[in-house]
């Protein structure tokens, strides 16, 4: 009996493991993916072996293993295979073929005949274990190049979008620039010109007169005021695009009078006088701050002015409308695309329509955050060649005394 072990098939695979193990490391390491160590690819693969040739090792008197339990082990092994990346796709058949001709190259004609279903069962569904993963693992790798490549695309798209971006507001920030400097040179000029007649007229023998004097004075003020009133603007809206609240001087505000105040005759770019038509009767009371909401209705009133056709009047009203005091002011000019409308809102943005005429596109986004910080609404309506009209309503007082119901 023990002859017979000793010749048995399961004898004889065994004491082949010494020669298969390294005529299939031979072969695998000329197409390894990923060199190894050879004592831990040589445990590796002896692990493997194992697992593949136990379904083929019969023990004396026991029933061989069926051919489903082979071709899982099989299928176990290649995949296993396949994903220690030893071998490549294309080198599989030599390593199936080394693994087969070692396996029953001692054996008697009669045994190898008998193991010889199983063994191709084994190495059948090997070699698809390790197809099948190898596929897998392929599809993956490709998954992850095309993830990879649209994240590369995807962030070169964003960093021409971030240069573009930049370089729009580089320049912005340079037309801003040009614009603030030439909006401030002309009170800037006045007040050096009235300042110069002044100490002109103090250098001479004659003292001038208080009346020419304070003329004099009076419009070097308007001028600082002028001045004063474009950088507030600019730093409202630079405090509050950063988030952060306009700190108000809340008091009771006639608005009626703020208005008629306002509203003052001025004259049109158009070479004209447009004619303001104010009709804002007093006791139309809000909690608000006077210095910003006049800079709002003097805006929106220059506004009017600069897109107006010549000798078009220009509307302003204010009237009590449930709870709200509501300031409107429409001009007949050149309106407003109606595509343009909701970015007229957005710091600096100007309409197509506002090309030539001065400006940097801050008066309708600084008067809205204002108005906002009041509680109120501020909304604008316009017809391209027709004319716009601007509307503020603002949280009323329970003592304003004018009321008319809302239209």
């Amino acid at each position: 009996m023990a002859d017979q072990d000793q010749t048995s098939p399961s004898a004889l695979l065994q004491q082949r493991y010494a020669v298969i193990v390294d005529r299939w490391y031979a072969a695998i390491a000329r197409t390894s993916f990923t060199p190894r160590p050879a004592t831990e690819v040589r445990a590796e693969l002896r692990a493997l072996l194992d697992r593949a040739i136990a379904p083929l090792l019969v023990q004396p008197g026991a029933e061989p293993p069926g051919e489903a339990t082979v071709q899982e082990a099989g299928r176990e092994v290649g995949a296993t295979l396949a994903r220690l990346r030893y071998v490549h796709h294309a080198a599989l058949g030599e390593i199936l073929s080394i693994l087969g001709r070692e396996l029953v190259a001692e054996l008697p004609a009669e045994q190898a005949a008998a193991l010889h279903p199983r063994l191709m069962a084994l190495l059948g569904a090997l070699a698809a274990g390790f197809s099948q993963q190898s596929n897998a693992m392929i599809l993956e790798e490709q998954d992850q190049i095309r993830r990879a490549l649209f994240v590369s695309r995807q962030e070169a798209e964003a960093a021409e979008q971030a240069r573009a971006a930049a370089e729009a507001a580089a320049r912005t920030r340079t037309e801003v620039l040009n614009i603030i400097a030439h909006d401030l040179r002309g009170p800037l000029t006045g007040i050096q010109g009235q300042a110069d007649l002044m100490q002109r007229r103090l250098q001479r023998d004659t003292p001038p007169s208080p009346q020419w004097l304070g003329e004099r004075v009076a419009r070097v003020l308007a001028g600082a005021t002028r001045m004063q009133t474009m950088v507030d603007e600019l730093l409202d809206v630079a405090r509050l695009q950063r988030g952060q609240e306009l700190e108000l001087r809340r008091e009771p505000l006639d608005v009626g009078a703020l208005v008629r105040e306002v509203g003052r005759p001025r004259t049109s770019n158009a070479g004209g006088a447009a004619p303001i038509v104010v009709d804002a009767p007093d006791g139309l009371l809000v909690d608000g701050d006077r210095a910003r909401l006049e800079r709002v209705v003097d805006n929106l009133l220059a506004n009017a002015i600069k897109y107006n056709r010549a000798a078009q009047p220009i509307e302003m009203t204010a009237r009590r409308q449930g709870d709200a005091v509501t300031i409107t002011i429409r001009d007949r000019g050149v309106g407003i695309p109606a595509g343009e409308l909701p970015h007229l809102f957005t710091p600096f943005y100007r309409a197509s329509t506002a090309r030539g005429v001065p400006g940097i596109g801050l008066g309708l986004a600084g008067a809205k955050m204002i108005v906002e910080q009041h509680g109120g609404q501020i909304t604008l309506e316009s017809v391209e060649g027709q004319g716009t009209t601007v509307a503020i309503a603002l949280p009323a007082t329970s003592s304003g005394t004018t009321v008319e119901p809302a239209r």
